[in-house]
C-alpha cells in the first residue's frame, strides 16, 4: 500500500521575494522542515519515501536535501521523483519554445491534479517569452538566472495546455 502526504508547499523561492505576497523561508528553515517531515513520515512507518517534484525551483535544493541524508543513518530512504517536467511516450506538445512556470507542462499537469486553480482564458495576458536579460556561458550557473530571464515568473504557452499532455502518473 502506498500514503500519500498532503501537498507540501514549503519550496525554495528565493528568486521572487520581490513579487508582493511571497513567503520566501530560509535554506536552514527549509531544510530541518524536510528533515522532520521525513524522519515523522519514518517514525509513523514509511520507509520509503518518495517526493515528487512539482516545482522548477526545488530542482537543485530536494536532490541536494535526498543526497545529504547520507549525513547520518536513517531508517529509511529519500528518493526525488522530477514531476513536472514531460516524459517521453506521452502526447507531443504543442508549444515549441522554453516550457518552464506555468507553460504547457505545468498547466497540463495543473489541469489533472487541481483543475480549479487553471484558466486557460487567462494564460495569453501575458508574455511567457524569455526576456534574455542574462549573457552567460550556458553552462555557467547563477542563482538569479530565473529572474533575470522571466521576471513575471511565466515562462511557456500555458493556454495550449491539455489534460492529455499531463504526466501520465498523475492521471
Amino acid at each position: 500500500y502506498a500514503v500519500v502526504f498532503p501537498e507540501y508547499y514549503f519550496g525554495q523561492i528565493f528568486e521572487a521575494k520581490q513579487e508582493p505576497g511571497t513567503i520566501a523561508y530560509s535554506l536552514s528553515l527549509q531544510l530541518q522542515l524536510l528533515q522532520e517531515t521525513t524522519d515523522e513520515m519514518a517514525r509513523n512507518g514509511c520507509k520509503k519515501i518518495i517526493i515528487v517534484n512539482g516545482h522548477g525551483g526545488n530542482e537543485h535544493l530536494l536532490p541536494f536535501f535526498a543526497q545529504a541524508q547520507l549525513d547520518k543513518p536513517h531508517d529509511y530512504i529519500v528518493y526525488v521523483l522530477e514531476g513536472e517536467r514531460g516524459r517521453p511516450g506521452g502526447p507531443p506538445k504543442k508549444s515549441t519554445g522554453i516550457d518552464y512556470h506555468a507553460g504547457e507542462n505545468e498547466t497540463s499537469n495543473t489541469m489533472v491534479s487541481r483543475p480549479d486553480l487553471v484558466h486557460l482564458d487567462r494564460a495569453k495576458n501575458e508574455s511567457g517569452a524569455d526576456l534574455k536579460r542574462q549573457n552567460l556561458p550556458q553552462d555557467l550557473y547563477t542563482g538569479i538566472w530565473w529572474y533575470a530571464r522571466f521576471p513575471d515568473h511565466y515562462s511557456g504557452d500555458g493556454s495550449v495546455a491539455t489534460t492529455a499532455a499531463s504526466w501520465q502518473p498523475l492521471r
